[in-house]
């Protein structure tokens, strides 16, 4: 069994805070820090300080511990285009000397795209699943798109794991089986996604 610690810093946590958990549990033998990676607070807390960037963060904690896995549950694939999100994790699984575990999701807080200005496309798109024949004018296109995006970014990672020998882990997030298409691993979105 492996045991991980995972944080929701939006909730109210600064880059500080999350060092010493970080090396904490790189101290005491925990097998990874995770991190979300959301840029608005969600429920009844402040969210104080404000937000912190999940692979800005990363990279400062890939230097400061030693052993542990470091990623994200997860990333948004529209947060960021799929070329510089490419090159952020791989920098940061360079700098942390291949301990980077990618994980990818379709996002899903309508909120926080439109109070940041990040387009929220619809949950098709931003899924990847390939439109029935009756829709394919409509999202066919984008919908290939965002898959080879998504593939774009897990080839620009393993380019940088044969520099450490690592094994590539990506994990996927969605709604179902299905969706899981370019990951090693699928965690799944809800209980009731896993009986799908």
């Amino acid at each position: 069994m492996l045991l991980t610690i995972f944080t929701e810093p939006q909730q109210g946590a600064e880059y500080d805070q999350l060092l010493r958990v970080a090396t904490t549990a790189d101290a005491c033998g925990f097998d990874g820090f995770f991190r979300s990676d959301h840029f608005l607070k969600m429920g009844d807390v402040s969210g104080l300080p404000g937000p912190t960037d999940a692979w800005i963060t990363l990279a400062g904690l890939a230097r400061e511990t030693t052993r542990i896995k470091l990623g994200t549950l997860v990333t948004s694939a529209t947060f960021r285009l799929p070329g510089p999100l490419a090159v952020a994790v791989a920098t940061v699984d360079r700098m942390s000397g291949g301990r980077v575990e990618l994980g990818i999701g379709a996002g899903w807080y309508d909120t926080e795209h439109t109070s940041y200005g990040i387009p929220f496309p619809s949950t098709a798109e931003r899924m990847g699943i390939e439109p029935s024949p009756e829709q394919q004018p409509r999202g066919g296109a984008s919908a290939q798109r965002r898959h080879d995006d998504l593939h774009h970014v897990v080839r620009v990672f393993h380019r940088s794991r044969q520099a450490t020998n690592s094994p590539v882990t990506v994990v996927y997030c969605g709604h179902s089986v299905a969706t899981c298409r370019v990951g090693d691993s699928w965690l799944a979105a809800s209980p009731a996604a896993i009986r799908a």
